[in-house]
């Protein structure tokens, strides 16, 4: 027998609630409150009466909504009120489940209620902070990752419009291109220039020697006296070319700055020390693999942490159709998924059991990449296996 609820549809700034007694029997309207003390008190009230009404303990429920829900959570925390957070696609099938599948705040109180006493769901626990903290962390430092993308493309496109064609003249395309162009932002500043000055310019700034520098200078003045730029030394394009380096080299320091303190915190977890034990597994990708799976006990069997990662194959079968062979759901941590296959493009580079198992696979006909996902559902089970038991990798 399920317990009464309190079912919350959340928005933005405020959300409608509404009690129930059981699937059938509402507790008065759904009512709009704001995300504020006062406006969360009255959840507090209705559960009080639904406790009075039924001498039972009601629970309260909402679906996650990302940050939205992140206030009514930590109230229901502080007050230690038992609470449900529920999948938006649990309450969706059930409302598509209606012939016409009506969509409004008021009726989305009566869908969220309808979803908890059809379905089971376990009772939210608070999870350890430094699991909360190491993936809001790791979200961050995607951000960070996704801005210097954004500044990389746009360090491209000007490049082309600088410097044109200059990776065909420069051998190493790292650290001594982002040398020269912190100082000189076209061609016509370098075209001058003493190699022997240039390359020790160069030399002082990158870890590369005298000698490697100087041949680099050589190529990079012929280059430049050789090629047209796309604009006048005067263009504003030229100075777009300078502020883009400089945001790149920030970007890139705080980027590695805030990886260093993932991995500080995820060294504190006991299952870092495992992940390593994998190959292909570096400390970065351990410490954000921690930082997305969270708190392993929370997920009761390995399958449910694949299902997490949305890696486990959709199921579709009618009549002729096997259901099997089919792609992956994908309803689930695209974050966790990322990783897990940059981890398994490195892992099937040597010797061991998953990349026996990504070649077997190959050997039976499969395409690259769904070898690879099948290695990803294998790798994951092995790491819940791994922090379960506490068994480094064999």
């Amino acid at each position: 027998m399920k317990r009464p609820c309190v079912a919350v549809d959340v928005s933005k700034s405020k959300s409608h609630y509404q009690g129930w007694i059981n699937i059938d029997k509402k507790c008065g309207n759904a009512k709009c409150i704001e995300h504020s003390k006062i406006g969360f008190k009255e959840i507090s009230d209705k559960l009080k009466e639904l406790e009075g009404i039924t001498n039972e303990k009601p629970v309260v429920v909402f679906e996650a909504t990302g940050v939205y829900h992140r206030s009514l959570q930590q109230y229901l925390e502080d007050n230690e009120i038992d609470f449900i957070i529920m999948s938006p696609l649990a309450s969706a099938k059930v409302r598509k489940s209606n012939i016409r599948s009506t969509k409004n705040d008021k009726r989305d109180c009566k869908t969220i209620a309808r979803t908890y006493f059809e379905k089971e769901f376990p009772l939210h626990e608070k999870s350890d902070e430094i699991y909360d903290n190491l993936r809001e962390m790791s979200r961050y430092y995607h951000y960070l990752t996704e801005q210097l993308r954004k500044c990389k493309v746009q360090f491209k496109l000007l490049l082309d419009i600088v410097f044109p064609k200059f990776d065909l003249y420069v051998t190493d395309y790292s650290e001594i291109p982002m040398a020269l162009f912190s100082k000189y932002h076209h061609p016509d500043e370098i075209k001058n220039k003493h190699p022997e000055s240039l390359a020790k310019y160069l030399e002082a700034k990158t870890c590369h020697h005298y000698n490697y520098c100087l041949k680099e200078a050589i190529s990079i003045i012929k280059y430049c006296n050789e090629c047209q730029s796309g604009c006048s030394k005067e263009s504003i394009d030229c100075r777009l070319f300078g502020e883009v380096i400089e945001q790149i080299k920030r970007k890139v320091e705080e980027q590695e700055l805030y990886l260093q303190k993932i991995i500080d915190l995820a060294k504190e977890l006991p299952n870092y020390e495992l992940l390593l034990t994998i190959p292909g597994i570096s400390n970065n990708l351990a410490a954000r693999i921690l930082a997305e799976i969270g708190d392993i006990s929370r997920f009761p069997r390995a399958k449910s942490l694949v299902a997490y990662a949305g890696i486990d194959p959709t199921v579709y079968q009618s009549g002729e159709n096997d259901g099997l062979h089919l792609r992956i759901t994908k309803k689930g941590n695209k974050e966790l998924r990322c990783l897990l296959y940059l981890a398994i493009h490195n892992t099937i580079q040597g010797n061991n059991v998953i990349s026996n198992y990504y070649h077997k696979k190959i050997a039976t006909g499969l395409a690259s990449k769904v070898a690879k996902v099948a290695c990803m559902n294998k790798l994951l089970r092995i790491i819940y296996s791994m922090c379960k038991t506490g068994v480094i990798f064999q």
